[in-house]
C-alpha cells in the first residue's frame, strides 16, 4: 500500500516535470520569444558550428548560453544538433514581466 502510493506520487511528479519541460521547450520555439537560450548537454562539436548570427555568452560541458536576434533561434539550434533548448533569463526559466517602452 505505502509502496503503491510512493510509486503513484513518483509518477505524478515525473509527469509534472515532463509537462513543464515540454512547455518551456515549446516556448523557446515561438518566433522571437527568446533571444538568449540555454542549450543543455551540447554535443561535442556543436559550439564550433553554430548557425549564423548566434554568439556564445557562456559555455561548459553541461550547458551553453547563447544569444541571437534571430527570430528562429531555437529552431536553428535544433537543426544544428542541439538536444534541448530552453529560454534563458535572469529571472528563472521564463521572464513574464511586462516590458514598458517609453516612446516620448
Amino acid at each position: 500500500m505505502i509502496i503503491e502510493r510512493g510509486l503513484r506520487g513518483a509518477g505524478v511528479t515525473a509527469a509534472l516535470f515532463a509537462g513543464w519541460l515540454v512547455s518551456i521547450s515549446g516556448y523557446a520555439l515561438i518566433p522571437g520569444a527568446a533571444q538568449k537560450v540555454d542549450v543543455l548537454l551540447p554535443p561535442r562539436q556543436f559550439l564550433q558550428q553554430l548557425p549564423d548570427g548566434v554568439s556564445i555568452v557562456d559555455a561548459n560541458a553541461r550547458r551553453a548560453t547563447l544569444f541571437s536576434t534571430r527570430s528562429d533561434l531555437a529552431l536553428a539550434l535544433y537543426r544544428a544538433g542541439a538536444l534541448l533548448v530552453l529560454p534563458s533569463t535572469g529571472n528563472g526559466c521564463v521572464d513574464l514581466r511586462v516590458r514598458i517602452v517609453n516612446r516620448t
